[in-house]
C-alpha cells in the first residue's frame, strides 16, 4: 500500500466556488478530489486541520475516514464536511489509478445493468 505525500488544493479565479484537491502518494501516483461552494473555507480546513493528519498515512481510502471523524457524537456539516468529501474522492480516485482498474471497480464493481442519470444543475 502507498502512503499519502502531499495534498494540494487548486482553485481557479473563473470559478471560485469549486476546490480541487490532488492527493500524492509516494510512488508519485495522484488522486482527484472536489467539492463546490465556500472553496476557501474548505482549503483553509484542508490546510491547516486535514492535511497535517494525512501526511505519512496509509492512502486507503478506509482509514483516512476514519481519522478524519473528529469525535463520537460530532460530524461536521460545513467547510469540514466538504473537505473530508473532497479528499475521500481524491483516495477512491488515487486508489483506482493505483490499481489501473476504472474507478467504478475500485468502488466495488457493477451492480446493476443500467440506471438512470439525475441532473442537479441549475
Amino acid at each position: 500500500m502507498s502512503v499519502i505525500r502531499t495534498v494540494r488544493t487548486l482553485r481557479l479565479g473563473a470559478y471560485p466556488n469549486l476546490l480541487w484537491v490532488v492527493v500524492e502518494d509516494d510512488q508519485g501516483a495522484t488522486g482527484l478530489g472536489e467539492t463546490f461552494f465556500g472553496a476557501r473555507a474548505v482549503e483553509a480546513c484542508i490546510h491547516e486541520t486535514v492535511a497535517p493528519k494525512l501526511i505519512g498515512m496509509d492512502a486507503d481510502p478506509e482509514p483516512v475516514r476514519m481519522a478524519l471523524v473528529p469525535y463520537a457524537g460530532h460530524q461536521a456539516a460545513g467547510a469540514e464536511l466538504r473537505a473530508n468529501s473532497a479528499i475521500d474522492i481524491a483516495l477512491w480516485d488515487l486508489k483506482a489509478r493505483r490499481n489501473g482498474e476504472p474507478l467504478w471497480r475500485a468502488l466495488g464493481g457493477r451492480c446493476r445493468q443500467a440506471i438512470r442519470t439525475y441532473n442537479t444543475c441549475a
